[in-house]
């Protein structure tokens, strides 16, 4: 099963149609940057938006999410659901969607590491050590993420655990 977009912002975020900057602008300053950027067009969408029907609009996202992960056992690639739910996430609450908003992410990030922990299809994938390196910029010990990585043999082919892992160390020199 996949998880329908809402049909409203599917159709916002396929068109050609210029973005509104001015509906962007008063919000600039707490909207939290991200490593590939933020679509201006869902940005747009989101603020111009009555925050009562983004309140709903986002929570019926999170119940079609959440239903298709529960059905998602059957998928050739279950994985996949979470990775688009956690992007979704991330897109959604440009305030930053690990410092609460509503965002649930802490709470999904773990449901994924927890439902495929054991899952050595997965354990190398870029896309499931990548929800560990989400992980270890929200919690409070990001070392022990590392470690717990390390321990289990999550990501150690790959360079991204490495990298991830040595900026947090020279961050925490600095």
């Amino acid at each position: 099963m996949q998880c329908q977009q809402d049909p409203s912002l599917q159709d916002h975020q396929q068109t050609a149609s210029p973005v509104n900057i001015d509906l962007i602008v008063d919000d600039k300053e707490n909207i939290q940057p991200i490593r590939e950027g933020r679509s201006a067009q869902t940005l747009s969408h989101l603020f111009a938006t009555q925050l009562n029907d983004r309140v709903q609009e986002l929570q019926q996202q999170h119940q079609q999410f959440q239903h298709d992960i529960e059905h998602s056992e059957d998928d050739d690639d279950p994985l996949d659901i979470h990775v688009r739910y956690i992007q979704w996430i991330v897109e959604n609450y440009p305030q930053g969607a690990g410092q609460g908003h509503d965002s649930n992410l802490l709470p999904v990030l773990e449901q994924a590491m927890k439902a495929f922990k054991g899952d050595e299809r997965y354990r190398n994938d870029p896309r499931y050590v990548r929800f560990y390196v989400q992980y270890s910029g929200i919690v409070e010990d990001p070392d022990h993420v590392f470690k717990f990585m390390m321990a289990n043999n999550i990501g150690i082919q790959l360079a991204m655990l490495y990298e991830e892992y040595a900026e947090y160390l020279e961050d925490m020199e600095e």
